[in-house]
């Protein structure tokens, strides 16, 4: 293919705004061309994060002086060597990968603490060195210094001193609703649906499968790219990281994610929570992944014998090549998104549909539906401050607090932009409702009514669970869940 073709079918990806904008795609198809304005922004007036909150300059002078007391225990423990973390958890069957929680912690820890010596000494002003040492500080040391340090992340210094480091920042930058919910639900998903409408006809069992899981995502996410994230749209006006900053964010994200993240078992391994004990999200994605990996399976067993029969069907190679070519490209500084050029046999055929379904059905749902009850009291997790949080004891009185926190007008926006997100409308389908009509294969049918009993113990043992809790995890019921990315 040439360097002008493959120019041209940039322009069919979904995701070409989140790829990197230092060349204009251009394209003679129109299926994304209302997002195409967006790769064509100017850097310039991104600007990364609008300023406020986050470019508070640090405040350096004699008040804030650490004078330790005279006399102060130390801490009396020893550095805990990787062999002797795993074998000291292997017994509660925690993965051994949980152990670059306390080097990554460690190693944040002294990033700040030798940034913020090195301003210090180039400043020469009087306040204390820190000691990077976190092992070797005291109690009372490690207690101002740990206050400090969430004060300071806080906090953007003069140009070329930046806190916290740019891991921990995209952390605090919107990440639920820009990333988890936005982007690796609504964007990534999107392609798919595309591709389907292109590639596979009516009676492809891999149509009626996905059908009903990504009928919605073109519809919400054009309105989405209307009037959600465009210069001007609501995220501009309900999130600390509007005006830019949150297409900077998910640009940014969007170039380190690949499918590999989408397969809920190694994500929840790669992050260390498999074994994480009351963990309710974790419990009860995994029942229903499972469930929906078995369905998947008992379908596309009926359809397909072996792997030549995958091998030779043309429509889902075809839809899968054309995932691969245009809908999640990569390239430059994007990694690759380890979507395969072809399926050679029935069990990666069912992994990647297996993906697909869950993340348009569960894992939207455990990251939309819960946003009314966390961001509709505002004050419970305000998305923007007018000022900088107080930081001294004794400035966090009602008038401080007040000023700090969202005015009545945008909290009330937020709170009527989450109230539609999580509205489920009377029309809306769960997961398991499929139309009757949909598949007409007596084994399909039967592969359905197990899928739906199968649901039915899961709901059992949901509401089970949740039996005398002060907070009951509901948002992964069943019943609960609407099968597509509607809203």
């Amino acid at each position: 293919m040439s360097s002008s073709d493959e120019a041209d079918l940039s322009g069919l990806t979904q995701n070409v705004f989140l790829n990197d904008t230092s060349q204009t795609a251009s394209t003679d198809f129109d299926l994304f061309s209302d997002i195409l304005s967006l790769e064509t922004i100017n850097n310039e007036n991104i600007g990364g994060v609008k300023d406020g909150v986050q470019n508070v300059p640090v405040i350096r002078n004699e008040e804030t002086l650490f004078r330790p007391p005279v006399s102060v225990p130390k801490r009396n423990i020893a550095l805990v060597t990787d062999e002797e973390l795993i074998n000291e958890r292997k017994d509660a069957r925690i993965p051994n990968n949980t152990k670059l929680s306390t080097s990554w912690a460690l190693r944040v820890w002294n990033d700040w603490a030798v940034e913020r010596n090195n301003v210090v000494l180039a400043s020469a002003c009087r306040e204390k060195i820190v000691n990077a040492d976190v092992l070797t500080n005291s109690n009372d040391e490690l207690n101002y210094w740990l206050a400090k340090f969430v004060v300071e992340i806080r906090k953007r210094d003069e140009p070329g001193q930046f806190y916290p480091p740019n891991s921990l920042y995209q952390l605090c930058c919107g990440m639920c609703v820009m990333i988890s919910h936005l982007l690796r639900c609504h964007l990534m998903m999107e392609p798919t649906a595309v591709a389907s409408w292109r590639n596979l006809s009516s009676v492809h069992p891999v149509w009626k499968l996905l059908y009903p899981h990504t009928k919605g995502i073109m519809a919400i996410n054009t309105l989405g790219r209307n009037k959600l994230i465009p210069e001007g749209g609501a995220a501009n006006k309900v999130l600390s990281i509007g005006g830019g900053g949150h297409v900077t964010l998910m640009q940014k994200y969007y170039r380190s994610v690949s499918f590999d993240s989408y397969d809920l078992v190694k994500d929840l391994t790669d992050r260390g929570v498999k074994y994480l004990r009351k963990f309710h999200y974790k419990n009860d994605a995994l029942l229903l992944w499972n469930a929906i990996q078995q369905f998947v399976q008992d379908i596309i067993y009926i359809y397909y014998n072996d792997k030549k029969q995958v091998l030779k069907d043309n429509e889902i190679q075809d839809w899968i090549r054309d995932l691969h070519d245009n809908g999640y490209k990569f390239g430059g500084k994007s990694v690759d998104k380890k979507v395969p050029k072809s399926f050679t046999n029935r069990k990666d055929l069912i992994n990647f549909l297996t993906k697909v379904i869950f993340t348009c059905s569960c894992q939207h749902a455990a990251v939309n539906f819960f946003q009314m009850a966390t961001y509709g009291f505002h004050p419970n997790s305000p998305t923007l401050m007018r000022q900088p949080a107080p930081t001294k004891r004794g400035e966090a009185d009602s008038a401080a607090i007040m000023a700090t926190l969202a005015n009545k007008h945008q909290a009330g926006t937020m709170i009527s932009i989450v109230n539609a997100l999580t509205t489920i409308y009377p029309t809306e389908l769960f997961l398991g409702d499929y139309a009757d009509n949909l598949f007409g294969d007596a084994s399909a049918r039967v592969a359905l009514a197990k899928f739906k009993s199968k649901l039915d113990e899961i709901t059992e043992k949901i509401k089970k669970r949740n039996e005398g809790m002060v907070a009951p995890y509901t948002w992964l019921l069943p019943e609960r869940i609407p099968n597509s990315i509607a809203i």
